[in-house]
């Protein structure tokens, strides 16, 4: 008889070849839920979510969903990078990703959901739709070249990436068309989202804790205890939360070194000599960065003095009306020198200031002169200067005005003068300009060479002792009409005399004393040496950093090969840990540890705020993703400039535990108790609330004899507030709830408790958490203006009500948004049966 296997073996290269196609089919084209099926593999390949409309979500299902979702987010990470390259914001790409939200898998199943039901809807996203998304991304600064390099960089086709962009616009064309519908309000609903800002009461509370009434709840038993933690057991613990939870959250410990870079520029780190050498080494670098610095400085300083100018140029114009109305009419305006060297004389009788004379002295040039010139006379101009200048010391008092000044002079050169007055600076000094040139054009009046030549050693004498803007100032102020000579030898008048010239009674040794001691500054000791030492510091943190680094790598070696040795059967070397302590305070460090800590409790640490630059994330995101090991370190940044080096040294991932684990049960009836000693405490505020309305009267009135009852006052608060900031801001700064003194936590409820009363009237309210019951009455409300400073009435709200835009405002109803928002989820999730067979995770699997 023949072997039945001889077909088999006669037709074996055909059939085998035809299984394998089949097989490949198969994997293609067959539903992955049937092939597990099929190989008994569902234990491998377990269901994660299901729904009654749209089948089930399995585990491979899941991860293939969150790799897209990564893939996606890698390519949009890249467009930001190549967007910023190109001169760019990047702030689309990042509204974007925020948008799409992490890769977790309650983030994509979600996400996948809602694709669903817009299918079911008939929304569709269309190429053209997908490309306009990507030229709003790109801020249409990226050609096609550059966007097939971007897509090519994360391994998919612009197929396959177009696919990826429609499945997330999808979810979200689906959310923002609830979102548009949540817009719609009605006027009512605007009028108590606008009085929830101006409205504010004063109001008296009670407290009554929850916990007082905890031992007067009976032990239930087992069987109800564990009915109670089966329902919570998958839910986190929220402080804020009225909702129990058993879960026990991711919870890491972490070691960390902070240096503080204050610290290490200091003296004691880097000397002087340091710097120094750094000097030498790169010294035409730094060179180069003190020219800038000074550079820098000098233009602030010339901003500063110019407004300075214009500040003093305005008072010298108003000053000027009293110095021009001194001349007596008996002089004669042939009799005086020119008029340009009278800024000359008086200027060292202006005050000096920090920067030095000239400032004002150039106020009372542009001034004087132009106010001694009338409108078309310039020998007039001649006159008064003349007079100014000869002027007997006795007569000196005069220049300040006052006595006799209005009358001294033609009315018509009064007119004239206020004319000029009234003209703006540059006018003035187009005429002080016009004046010295017409000076400078009389043969009459120039000056022997002997004259000029002592004149230009009394000015070079002068400008020594003066500062280099005050040389300069001076120098269109000499004037050749009188010598400076016959001025330095001028007998000094008995009494103070506002003219005279400091400069006059010093003698050139004194002049250029101060100049020959002023040396120049060691450069750095200032701002270059600063810059220099903030280098340095840089350095020396990140050798520190590196030989620490090592430091941890070589420990986490040494414990690798001590765990090695172990699984061999072989006698593992012991290893110590090292003293950090001492290796902080070698390198000028701090240490810092955490115990076993949840993201919630990231806060009570200095490290809790920090940003690792190298993962773009955030300390609490880094520290607390599924693929971190323990050992391998991380360096962050905080906002106070303060870096840090860290490392995890203990993990526990989050899990639900067993009832019967040591502890739970205490921990479970303890919240179980906590719920229902809600009722306890609520009817013990509904008692008080009683007493006070049969009295009539305040709380503090009621209750002034009990000192069991504690009745608090807390200052004035609104519904909502914008914190610190204006009252009506733009929508970028959402509100949020007011805090009241001497209420935990107080929610909505409590809110709308207070405020839907009338005052004198009491009620019973819950605090967000509902660990206490307060009995809540108002004693008056009144209306803020937007600042928040005074008090208006209710029609003057009413006017502005009216005339607001709802823009304004708008973003008061945001918590009612989100309320209906999660609402319309629930519903939806109702609507096609959803469910969660397995709890997801919290963190995105890297």
């Amino acid at each position: 008889m023949a072997s039945p296997f001889r077909i088999f073996r006669k037709h074996q290269k055909v059939m085998i070849a035809t299984l394998c196609g089949l097989a490949m089919v198969a994997f293609v084209f067959l539903d992955p839920r049937i092939l597990d099926s099929l190989s008994g593999g569902g234990d491998r390949n377990p269901v994660i979510a299901k729904t009654t409309k749209y089948g089930k979500l399995r585990a491979r299902e899941v991860e293939q969903l969150r790799q897209k979702h990564q893939t996606l987010t890698a390519f949009l990470a890249r467009l930001q990078q190549q967007v910023l390259q190109e001169g760019g914001q990047g702030q689309a790409v990042m509204m974007f990703e925020r948008q799409v939200g992490p890769s977790t898998e309650e983030n994509v199943v979600n996400t996948w959901l809602h694709v669903e039901h817009a299918k079911r809807l008939g929304l569709v996203v269309s190429n053209e739709a997908v490309n306009q998304v990507l030229r709003e991304l790109s801020e249409d600064r990226l050609n096609t070249v550059q966007l097939t390099n971007l897509i090519k960089g994360v391994g998919v086709g612009q197929v396959q990436l177009f696919e990826l962009f429609r499945h997330e616009m999808l979810a979200l064309q689906l959310a923002r068309m609830f979102e548009l519908s949540l817009q719609a309000t009605t006027p009512g609903q605007r009028w108590d989202y606008y009085t929830r800002l101006r409205r504010e009461t004063v109001a008296q509370t009670i407290a009554v804790p929850v916990a007082n009434f905890v031992d007067e709840i009976a032990d239930p038993g087992d069987e109800q205890l564990k009915a109670f933690f089966e329902e919570h057991k998958d839910q986190y613990a929220q402080p804020s939360s009225p909702e129990p939870g058993f879960r026990v959250p991711h919870r890491v410990a972490v070691k960390y070194f902070q240096a503080d870079a204050e610290a290490f520029r200091s003296p004691e780190v880097i000397t002087d000599e340091e710097v120094r050498a750094e000097y030498e080494k790169n010294k035409d670098e730094w060179d180069r960065r003190l020219t800038e610095m000074q550079e820098r400085r000098q233009k602030a300083s010339q901003a500063n003095q110019n407004l300075e100018k214009a500040v003093d140029q305005a008072t010298g114009e108003t000053g000027s009306t009293p110095a021009k109305s001194q001349t007596p009419e008996s002089q004669t305006p042939e009799s005086q020198p020119d008029a340009t060297k009278q800024p000359n004389k008086e200027q060292p009788a202006v005050p000096a200031t920090e920067d030095g004379a000239a400032k004002t002295s150039e106020a009372s040039e542009m001034a004087e002169p132009a106010a001694e010139k009338p409108a078309e006379t310039t020998d007039a101009a001649k006159g008064d200067g003349k007079d100014a200048t000869k002027q007997p010391a006795e007569e000196a008092p005069k220049q300040d005005g006052e006595e006799g000044s209005k009358d001294d002079g033609p009315k018509d050169d009064e007119q004239k003068t206020s004319a000029v007055e009234s003209a703006s600076p540059f006018r003035l000094t187009a005429l002080l300009q016009e004046e010295a040139a017409a000076a400078e054009e009389k043969p009459t009046e120039e000056k022997p060479a002997e004259e000029k030549s002592a004149e230009e050693k009394s000015a070079e004498e002068k400008s020594a002792e003066e500062k280099p803007g005050d040389a300069e100032m001076s120098q269109p102020e000499a004037s050749p009409a009188t010598p400076a000579s016959e001025e330095a030898t001028q007998p000094e008048p008995a009494t103070p005399v506002p003219t005279a010239s400091p400069a006059a009674d010093a003698s050139p040794a004194a002049d250029s004393k101060p100049a020959k001691e002023a040396e120049p500054e060691d450069p750095l000791k200032g701002e270059l040496g600063d810059a220099i030492r903030n280098r340095l510091a840089y350095e020396k943190i990140e050798q520190a950093f590196s030989d620490l680094q090592n430091v941890v790598l070589e420990y986490r070696t040494a414990l690798a090969n001590q765990l090695a040795a172990k699984v061999k059967g072989r006698k593992p070397k012991p290893v110590d840990e090292p003293d950090y302590e001492a290796l902080a305070k070698q390198y000028h460090m701090t240490l810092g540890q955490t115990p076993l800590i949840s993201p919630l409790q990231l806060a009570d640490y200095p490290i809790g705020q920090s940003y690792v630059l190298d993962a773009r994330q955030m300390f609490g995101q880094y520290a607390f993703q599924s693929n971190w090991p323990v050992n391998l370190t991380a360096k962050s940044m905080d906002l106070s400039g303060h870096q840090y080096l860290f490392w995890k040294t203990e993990d526990a991932p989050e899990r639900i535990p067993k009832f019967d684990e040591e502890g739970i049960r205490d921990e479970v009836l303890h919240a179980w108790k906590m719920v229902e000693a809600r009722k306890l405490a609520r009817e013990k505020a509904e008692q008080l609330a009683t007493k006070a309305r049969e009295a009539g009267k305040p709380l503090d009135k009621v209750f002034a004899d009990d000192k069991s009852v504690t009745v608090n006052d807390p200052p004035p608060f609104t519904w909502m507030t914008y914190g610190s900031v204006p009252m009506m801001p733009s929508q970028r700064n959402p509100p949020r709830l007011s805090e009241v003194q001497g209420v935990e936590v107080p929610g909505e409820e409590f809110m709308a408790t207070v405020f839907d009363l009338k005052p004198g009237e009491t009620a019973v309210a819950m605090n967000h958490p509902q660990t206490i019951a307060y009995v809540v009455q108002p004693q008056k409300f009144e209306f803020r203006t937007r600042s928040g400073d005074d008090v208006t009435s209710e029609s003057v709200i009413w006017e502005q009500f009216t005339t607001d835009r709802y823009a304004n405002y708008a973003a008061v109803a945001q918590l009612d948004q989100i309320q209906m928002y999660r609402a319309w989820e629930k519903e939806l999730r109702d609507s096609v049966g959803f469910e969660w067979v397995r709890k997801p995770t919290s963190q995105p699997q890297q």
